[in-house]
């Protein structure tokens, strides 16, 4: 009986995972059904137990279809199912030990009681952020604050460069505001959009990343959007066409030439900004997205710089490692109003290595190689090179370190410092043709 208590609270464990190792079930559904084949054995043997068995066939079951059809909902069912069952199997062992008189027994049963209370608040936990993503969307804005400058501003450098902030432009939707920095003698425009999941982060912290495109002899619109869950998917991509609207209109003014402006993001960013090449290169998908590109049909990007950048959003729990993929899934099935984002209609509309064609600009492509998407990266390279698109990349593999998801950011990072030197060059040589 004792040997049978210590595989239940195994497979108890091990199911907890689930909830994060979703992904990758294939490497821990294995092991619980072999535990529940062997608890299933010895309910045979010494309780002969008809509910408990019944019960474990029941979980075996569930697990097996688990392993063969790979779906979230699926995986979550059998997690939550499993969890409630053992659970119940557990108090009841311990509830049986208690009545028995010595101090030592006693003792196990509290400390019992006490480990299978944490592990309940965690199935309790994750099960809600399994069902209802949004309320760890939300609050991610708090756990990653920004530094949010809400005034508007001129600033004129002595280098001749110009740094326009916080401007505002129309849009139906919330934190529509953008900067402008304006080299003095621009060679051209650089379109740029922030990461965070489509959940957090603010422009103005990029702003040290993007000055330095500026010293380059760049301009840069840098742009901030509403975040999700209080705007969702294509509604975050309506806003930021919005903003590139509001750059057309107004490009004489801030001296940017629209002929020659190059589309950038990181992550999350970085979908919206190639998704937003997709649809103006290509009429068709943008009525299909729902987007009204006619303001800016004539404007054709001259390239387009991924950083670490979700080219394939049906894979944003494909990070390589599993907290991210956790993390990076709930801000998905959030953004996506799904509870399965692999098998998503809007996801798939979304990918922008599912939409690319032969017109798309010359682009260059970088990404980490710990908890980020690198393997979509090459994929979305590999693409570009069928299609015969010029494309230039860079991969650091874990010889050079860990280097994590939009590690490129980093001003202060020693292969930041290195890669950016690379968009330079690609910038450079895109303009001097």
């Amino acid at each position: 009986m004792k040997l049978q208590k210590y595989i239940d609270i195994l497979i108890l464990i091990l199911t907890f995972s689930l909830f994060m190792l979703f992904s990758r079930a294939y490497l821990v559904v294995p092991i619980i059904l072999i535990a529940m084949l062997i608890r299933l054995i010895m309910s045979f043997k010494i309780d002969r137990r008809n509910s408990q068995i019944l019960l474990t066939l029941l979980t075996i079951v569930f697990m097996l279809l688990t392993l063969i059809f790979d779906m979230y909902p699926l995986t979550m069912f059998t997690t939550i199912f499993t969890g409630i069952i053992f659970i119940i199997l557990l108090l009841h062992d311990i509830k049986k030990d208690n009545k028995r008189k010595t101090k030592l027994h006693k003792l196990i049963s509290v400390i019992g009681f006490v480990g299978l209370g944490i592990l309940i608040m965690g199935y309790i936990a994750f099960s809600y952020n399994s069902i209802f993503p949004d309320t760890l969307t939300r609050s991610t804005q708090d756990i990653f604050p920004s530094k949010v400058v809400a005034h508007k501003s001129v600033d004129k450098n002595k280098d001749g460069t110009i740094y326009y902030k916080n401007l505002t432009y129309p849009s139906n939707y919330k934190n529509n505001k953008l900067d402008i920095y304006r080299a003095k003698n621009p060679k051209g425009t650089i379109f740029y959009i922030h990461g965070g999941g489509f959940a957090f982060d603010d422009k103005s912290e990029r702003e040290d990343f993007l000055y330095r495109y500026v010293k380059e002899g760049y301009n840069v619109v840098n742009v901030n959007y509403q975040l999700s869950p209080d705007i969702r998917y294509p509604e975050t991509l309506k806003q930021v066409n919005q903003a590139l609207t509001f750059v057309n209109k107004h490009s004489k003014e801030y001296n940017i030439d629209t002929h020659k402006m190059v589309f950038s993001g990181d992550s999350a960013g970085g979908q919206l900004s190639g998704q937003l090449i997709n649809v103006l290169n290509d009429k068709n998908y943008a009525d299909e997205v729902g987007i009204n590109v006619s303001s800016n049909a004539r404007m054709k990007p001259k390239g387009y710089i991924a950083i670490g950048a979700l080219t394939n959003s049906q894979n944003i729990a494909h990070t390589q490692f599993f907290l991210t993929d956790w993390f990076f899934d709930t801000l998905g099935r959030s953004y996506f109003e799904t509870t399965d984002v692999q098998h998503n209609s809007k996801a798939e509309q979304a990918g922008v290595i599912n939409h690319v064609k032969k017109d798309f600009p010359p682009t260059f492509i970088s990404d980490g190689n710990f908890g980020t998407f690198t393997k979509d990266s090459k994929k979305f390279e590999q693409r570009l090179k069928e299609l015969k698109i010029p494309v230039t990349s860079q991969f650091y593999n874990q010889s050079h370190g860990k280097l994590f998801h939009v590690y490129e950011i980093d001003v202060n990072h020693e292969y930041a410092r290195k890669i950016h030197k690379k968009y330079i060059t690609f910038l450079n040589e895109l303009f001097d043709e």
